[in-house]
């Protein structure tokens, strides 16, 4: 039974990022990506992690991910890294 509601859940996922505002070449780079794992024997879970990450980077960071250059990504990185940073700050 737990198979069947994993099953759905990861079809779910897939028509999430279908329906998502991110451009249609990320959604087709990010599918091929995520058939990739799948190909490679990577498990559901982590296949559909990365899809949910690659899904988020894609809002961030307006660019094609075929056509990102790397001080885009640097700068999405870096912006990743200072929130944490003030976030472990503010915590203490």
């Amino acid at each position: 039974m737990e198979v069947a509601l994993y099953k759905l859940n990861t079809k779910k996922r897939i028509d999430s990022l279908k329906d998502s505002e991110i451009s249609e070449t990320n959604k087709k780079l990010i599918l091929n990506f995520v058939n990739y794992c799948f190909s490679e024997g990577i498990g559901e879970h982590r296949a559909l992690k990365y899809l949910s990450t690659l899904k988020i980077v894609a809002k961030s960071i307006f660019t094609d991910f075929d056509k990102a250059t790397e001080d885009e990504i640097r700068a999405y990185v870096g912006s990743i890294e200072r929130s944490a940073l003030r976030a472990r700050y503010e915590i203490t």
